[in-house]
């Protein structure tokens, strides 16, 4: 079976529509994330954020999709299913860390930078001496 079959076969088996099978999905990643970065508000946000994140954790949800419909493992409800999902104790690798990090710290920089520039032409990285008013 390939990943839209399988799927599709999860739909039918929760009695959903594609719409809702995303929306679960990203609702189990948003509470993946809340409880595997409790206490660290900073990589819980770069998480949210970060296309490889979702990336991976899609999947790894089509992973174990593949897993529930290849096993046969019965699925009782919707929060049932959500459930597998996320008891499962898998985490992206450091690599994917670090690239979510630093793409939401340059994010927030760049953020910062744009507020404030019709305030001052300050620039980060730049000193004081360095800004022409």
């Amino acid at each position: 079976m390939d990943r839209v079959e399988i799927k599709r076969e999860i739909m039918v088996r929760l009695g959903i529509g594609e719409g809702e099978y995303n929306r679960l999905m990203y609702e189990a990643g948003e509470l993946y994330f809340e409880r595997k970065c409790r206490g660290w508000d900073r990589i819980r946000e770069a998480f949210r954020q970060s296309r490889q994140i979702w990336a991976w954790w899609t999947q790894q949800w089509e992973l174990m999709d593949e897993q529930i419909v290849r096993t046969g493992m019965p699925i009782t409800g919707m929060r049932s299913y959500a459930n597998i999902h996320l008891n499962l104790e898998h985490y992206p690798n450091s690599g994917l860390v670090k690239k979510a990090l630093d793409g939401y710290d340059r994010a927030v920089l760049d953020e910062i930078e744009q507020a404030t520039s019709p305030c001052t032409p300050f620039k980060w990285g730049q000193s004081r001496k360095e800004i022409k008013t």
